[in-house]
């Protein structure tokens, strides 16, 4: 929001995407001046990923927790890419931002991506970088 652009932002819990419309902030790191400011310019929350269409860029940042094995937990990444897919429209970009393990973005959101009809690089845009 700060660059100029309308920002918004989804999850599945209401009571922080009602809080984010507050302009309150949910981390603690994070001030709810700083989420009123982004708001003030733009921000905004919703758990309807319907409104996916609307963007432009969507950049999917979510918690990436090691499992037992000391491995990146991909479930919060292949669950909101599953909750997108019915929603992606021709000329997007889609860019994974959470820490996880090389070729993520190839081997699990390419795919299903293209199973629904989209050819990367053409019809949608996705950010990564190739594992050959």
């Amino acid at each position: 929001t700060q660059a100029g652009f309308r920002v918004v932002g989804f999850d599945i819990d209401a009571a922080k995407t009602d809080a984010i419309n507050a302009g309150e902030s949910y981390f603690l790191h994070i001030p709810d001046e700083a989420v009123a400011a982004a708001r003030a310019h733009g921000l905004e929350a919703t758990i309807d990923f319907a409104r996916a269409r609307e963007a432009d860029a969507l950049l999917i940042c979510v918690p990436t927790p090691l499992t037992l094995f000391r491995e990146p937990d991909l479930s919060f990444i292949i669950n909101t890419v599953e909750s997108l897919l019915p929603h992606l429209r021709a000329g997007q970009l889609i860019v994974l931002e959470s820490t996880t393990y090389p070729g993520t973005t190839e081997e699990e959101l390419r795919p299903r991506i293209e199973k629904m009809g989209f050819k990367v690089g053409e019809d949608v845009f996705l950010c990564f970088s190739p594992t050959r």
